[in-house]
């Protein structure tokens, strides 16, 4: 019979061992059994064209759904380290989708054109490797589709004619994400690897070729898929990656091998040491404490250990799954969420045509509300732009709100000073809505001309929060992999799940959990957000390691190799370490961090740090005994404790 004249059955199929994903309209189908022990959960409705997903394994779907590592290992499957939060994460996406129904037996296919693309497990030298291919042809066309499923499966179903509301896109995407990062895990390894360009310049990293980043793509933190790169050829480092042209920059020059390493030889991380040397500093000093290691915006590692919350507030242990205050930490993504803007100006924003490089020296004034405007009483105010704030060179000094800060004498002498101030990154919280959707400045200005100052900077300030966090979590947070969230409402919306706050580690009273919502407070671009490690660092994999928040340009302005530490974007703080100037030759260590002190003596502490060979650590402790400082040289300590064993 004519493939063609066939009645068309939408059927995408992926197998991931046992996995099958595939769409079916079952109208016109004529039964054909599928004599499989199998989980089946169904997406979609009887009506429209559905997706099944089934799961060759010998087990409900609740005990699946509950702990997918355990249900597979006790059926004799392999499931490699590197493939445990991955086949968590498809679980999570699942639950997220589906309404599962376990079946075993047979069950009916279509007997229509059908398009099957497999990814079948094969034993080999004790483990398991994925092949990828058509189970009719085999044709390259089938594995495009697949491609095209796992680079972007709502779009993909969506051209096969399956209805995906808006709110099932994230759960999509996730589940697409840890199908991908199951590829890498159960990929078989590669007796030589080629070298690649890698975004840090700082990083001796393995590099790759095309092909073989097609063949060895590595689970990023979250779900790990590897971002879908914009169409257009990535440019040479110096040259701007948006219009093609030179930025007038040189490009970063290439660090020298790691001394006391062959020259080519790639240093490689103890993950135990550097978990023990973690785990015996951070333990004994502070209630409860995470850790999460990447590379190249890929998992490593992570730990945790103490209490998110001691027995007086109902004893909880802390994970890297549970949410904490991030104290200034957040400015991190505030940081990445105005650069995205400015990179990326949506249709609409004050934007226009101009060029990056021209949006970060823009006059940051032009769009204030009038009532903000007005109070500018000192014209060296006028001439401070997105970067200045980006990079605390403002002026402002010891001033917490706008109109106090427009309102004070001003010291021209500061301007083009750096100097940390958490005003800068709250006035760029409260830019996010104004750049993003000037039509709310004269709406704001409506308002504010009918009521008393006060009650007008508070009008502006409590619709621009409420605007910032929308857009943060909404438009910011869904291009990070997996489904993360952070709450500036932390006491009602993380209540059940958050860590407290304690004095220290032997603390016996009660904890804090605090919200800004609730307080009548705004959300603000400089703090007071509770986010998972996990989470955090997803959207750090993601802003630092790949083009879906920012362009490579505007990575390597938040900071690159050979540039003056003063002059990077979004990073708080920099400082040295001698022993990895001296085997890494990287001179500055540049990092973020936060610190939330209450009144009550109790604390939150955070850091991320920038390492060689692209890696990232983060850690955070939801106690006092240990600050910044201290969570710095902590990490240190244990990522010379993974990497000394390549010096000996």
């Amino acid at each position: 019979m004519n493939r063609k004249s066939l009645a068309r059955q939408t059927v995408m199929a992926i197998v991931c061992g046992l996995i099958t994903i595939f769409a079916n309209g079952s109208a016109y189908s004529q039964s054909r059994p599928l004599p499989l022990e199998e989980v089946t959960f169904s997406y979609g409705t009887i009506s429209a064209k559905r997706v099944y997903i089934r799961i060759s394994v010998q087990a409900s779907s609740a005990r699946f759904l509950a702990d997918p590592v355990q249900t597979l290992r006790q059926n004799r499957l392999a499931v490699p380290q590197s493939a445990e939060a991955p086949w968590r994460e498809f679980a999570d996406a699942l639950r997220e989708l589906t309404n599962p129904q376990s079946t075993s037996g047979s069950r009916r296919s279509g007997g229509n054109e059908t398009l099957v693309y497999k990814i079948e497990l094969r034993e080999f030298q004790g483990g398991i490797r994925i092949a990828l291919g058509d189970v009719n042809s085999g044709s390259p066309s089938a594995r495009m589709s697949l491609e095209r499923f796992l680079n972007d499966p709502v779009r993909t179903l969506r051209a096969q004619g399956v209805q995906v509301p808006a709110g099932d896109e994230r759960a999509w995407k996730q589940l697409g994400d840890a199908l991908r990062a199951l590829q890498v895990a159960y990929a078989k390894p590669r007796a030589r690897m080629d070298r690649e360009s890698s975004d840090n310049p700082d990083s001796t990293a393995p590099n790759r070729t095309p092909d073989a980043r097609a063949a060895d793509r590595n689970a990023r933190v979250g779900n790990g898929r590897e971002p879908r790169r914009d169409p257009r050829p990535t440019p040479a480092r110096g040259v701007d990656p948006e219009r093609g042209q030179n930025t007038g920059r040189m490009p970063a020059p290439r660090t020298p091998p790691a001394q006391g390493l062959a020259t080519g030889q790639q240093p490689t991380l103890d993950k135990e040491a550097l978990e023990q040397s973690l785990h015996a500093a951070i333990a004994p000093n502070v209630m409860g404490y995470t850790f999460l290691l990447i590379k190249d915006g890929r998992f490593v590692t992570e730990g945790a250990g103490g209490l998110a919350r001691n027995a007086a507030d109902g004893e909880m242990k802390m994970t890297t799954r549970t949410p904490q205050n991030l104290g200034s930490l957040f400015k991190f993504i505030t940081g990445v969420t105005v650069l995205h803007m400015l990179d990326r100006a949506p249709a609409g924003s004050a934007g226009g045509n101009n060029s990056f490089e021209t949006r970060l020296g823009a006059p940051v004034t032009l769009l204030y509300p009038q009532l903000w405007n007005s109070a500018i009483k000192w014209p060296k105010v006028r001439s401070i732009t997105f970067r200045h704030l980006l990079q605390h060179r403002t002026g402002f000094r010891a001033c917490d709100t706008p109109l106090g800060c427009f309102g004070k004498r001003y010291n021209n002498s500061l301007f083009d000073v750096r100097d940390y101030e958490n005003i800068n990154f709250q006035l760029l919280g409260f830019l996010i809505p104004l750049y993003t959707n000037p039509e709310l400045i004269p709406a704001l200005n409506a308002v504010t001309k009918t009521v008393s100052e006060d009650e007008g900077d508070k009008h502006i300030q409590m619709v621009l929060s409420d605007r910032m966090d929308r857009f943060i979590n909404q438009k910011m947070f869904s291009l990070a992999p997996g489904r993360i969230s952070a709450s500036c409402d932390a006491e009602n919306e993380y209540k059940a799940t958050g860590a407290y706050g304690y004095i220290s580690k032997s603390d016996k009273g009660k904890g804090i959990i605090t919200s800004r919502k609730a307080g009548g407070k705004p959300c603000v671009g400089s703090g007071g957000y509770w986010m998972s490690i996990r989470d955090f660092g997803a959207f750090a994999a993601a802003a630092l390691h790949s083009d879906r928040m920012l362009s490579q340009q505007a990575r390597l302005e938040m900071y690159r190799s050979g540039m003056p530490a003063d002059d990077r974007l979004v990073w708080s703080s920099s400082g040295v370490d001698s022993w990895i100037a001296d085997k890494f030759k990287m001179s500055t260590i540049i990092q973020s961090n936060g610190a939330q002190p209450y009144d009550g003596g109790q604390g939150f502490s955070t850091v991320l740090l920038r390492l060689p060979l692209n890696y990232e650590l983060m850690v955070f402790v939801n106690s006092k005994g240990m600050d910044t400082n201290a969570l710095t040289v902590a990490g240190l300590k244990a990522f010379r404790a993974g990497m000394e064993g390549n010096f000996q």
